[in-house]
């Protein structure tokens, strides 16, 4: 078979709710009911928090697996919340989560079915106001670059480094809302069941990211501009937010809307040589100080804010 082996969601493993669903080309999970048709191709969660039509779960024709969050609350696969409208592989056993209690877990075939449900897993999924840990990365010198070099050099070199930051990002569990231009801004969410989990991967990934910025500031196949070298300065906020998406009846994008969010594009912008390349603010330090050494920068006044103490992220211990 083409398609590989066979694969289930199992709704709530472990528990008297659990239930079974075949994958065959796709599953639409939502609230509403499914018709005679739709018996093999949708599964219905019969919760308020859970939209009508939430998230798409698809396989390919080389079996690979996909989901796709179509809701206005929110998907997140394996604790990370998904961005509206992209598809994001699904591997066996991971776990994804609808509305505050709803999880399916992907079987296939030779994986083996837990006996209870996973523990920590599910997180309320309301558009209400939570604490997030921002990460904003932005290039060095893109303005002058962009008047001096070929737009499509650029581009394509961004898009390459940028290329290369995600998985980093993906692998410590981060949600990446967005691009923007030269920027690179991704979050991690608070989890009640692990309530430093959130700035402390932040601050993982931010060194990570780091080093694989040097990296790529070697690699000509990456950075092809040879005149300007590559760096990327990173600041570092934790701090509410309230957390929804945009397009009406169809998301297209997710909005954040917190002082955090505005603290660290303004942030970054004073990173150098003298303050290292992760700025991090003093909310962020205190929480992490356990786990990472940080070096006091002392009060900084940017546009708009009174002045605010500001760490530089050194290393972790």
């Amino acid at each position: 078979d083409q398609m590989g082996p066979n694969a289930y969601l199992i709704y709530m493993p472990g528990t008297p709710q659990q239930k079974s669903y075949e994958l065959h080309e796709q599953l639409v999970i939502g609230r509403r009911p499914s018709t005679p048709d739709e018996a093999n191709s949708r599964v219905t969660v019969p919760d308020p928090l859970v939209s009508s039509r939430h998230c798409v779960v698809r396989r390919s024709s080389d079996g690979r697996i996909y989901v796709q969050d179509v809701s206005r609350n929110g998907t997140r696969l394996s604790g990370r919340r998904l961005v509206p409208n992209v598809e994001v592989e699904v591997e066996a056993g991971e776990i994804v989560q609808v509305g505050d209690t709803h999880i399916f877990q992907l079987y296939v075939e030779t994986t083996e079915v837990p006996e209870e449900l996973p523990k920590d897993e599910t997180i309320a999924m309301r558009n209400t106001e939570t604490e997030v840990t921002v990460l904003v990365g932005d290039i060095e010198g893109y303005t002058a670059l962009n008047q001096h070099k070929g737009a499509k050099q650029v581009y394509e070199s961004v898009q390459r480094v940028f290329a290369a930051l995600q998985p980093v990002i993906e692998a410590n569990k981060g949600t990446i809302k967005e691009y923007q231009g030269d920027a690179i801004f991704a979050f991690w969410e608070y989890n009640p069941n692990d309530p430093s989990w959130h700035y402390l991967s932040a601050c993982r990934a931010a060194i990570e990211l780091d080093n694989k910025t040097k990296e790529l500031a070697q690699d000509s196949s990456i950075w092809e501009i040879d005149d300007h070298p590559l760096r990327l300065q990173w600041a570092l906020t934790t701090g509410q937010v309230i957390i929804s998406v945009m397009g009406g009846t169809r998301p297209t994008g997710m909005a954040m809307v917190g002082d955090a969010v505005n603290y660290a594009f303004r942030l970054e912008k004073f990173a150098n040589d003298a303050t290292g390349n992760i700025l991090a603010c003093a909310r962020s330090s205190e929480l992490t100080a356990s786990g990472f050494e940080f070096r006091d920068l002392g009060e900084k006044q940017m546009d708009g804010r009174e002045p605010e103490h500001v760490f530089s992220l050194v290393r972790s211990k």
